[in-house]
């Protein structure tokens, strides 16, 4: 099928093709916790992100290439090459011109892109680095007066960013 939900719910095994070729395969549950590809991410809604364990002091982040995301300390070398899941709700948003104050280890200036409808909340496609999806409800949309190319802040803590080999 093409539809991703009808085989991520009937499916008991899945192969994902991109560009002509199969990019994973594996159990609905398994591609869902673990996806290898941004595309197979985007089908289980999640944010993907790829690069290499550095370390900082006793503060472990991934290189990206378009930025650094602190992961915490998980066990993983510097130099490994890994994926991280960071889910769309786990993402907060706050308008600029002030820094949000918080616990978060990361937080990403960027620039509104898009907002879609889903359901009961919005998906805001946010231009940072890297490159993020954010999930709010329509309340937090109304009261952050969110505009396409409007400039705000996006944090994620570290423990909400899911790390494993590439």
């Amino acid at each position: 099928t093409h539809e991703p939900l009808e085989a991520m719910a009937l499916a008991d095994r899945l192969v994902v093709l991109e560009g002509g070729r199969v990019v994973q395969s594996g159990t609905p549950a398994d591609i869902r916790a673990r996806p290898r590809s941004r595309y197979t991410a985007s089908l289980v809604g999640l944010n993907l992100l790829s690069g290499v364990v550095v370390a900082e002091g006793a503060q472990r982040s991934i290189d990206t290439g378009e930025g650094r995301v602190a992961i915490g300390d998980r066990g993983l070398s510097t130099g490994t090459r890994v994926l991280a899941t960071v889910h769309p709700r786990a993402i907060t948003i706050g308008v600029q011109p002030r820094r949000p104050s918080s616990s978060a280890r990361n937080v990403f200036e960027a620039t509104v892109a898009g907002m879609d409808l889903v359901g009961d909340r919005v998906r805001v496609s946010l231009d940072s680095r890297p490159p993020l999806t954010a999930e709010i409800t329509t309340e937090a949309l109304d009261e952050l007066h969110l505009a396409r190319a409007q400039r705000v802040w996006a944090s994620v803590k570290a423990t909400q960013i899911e790390v494993y080999p590439a």
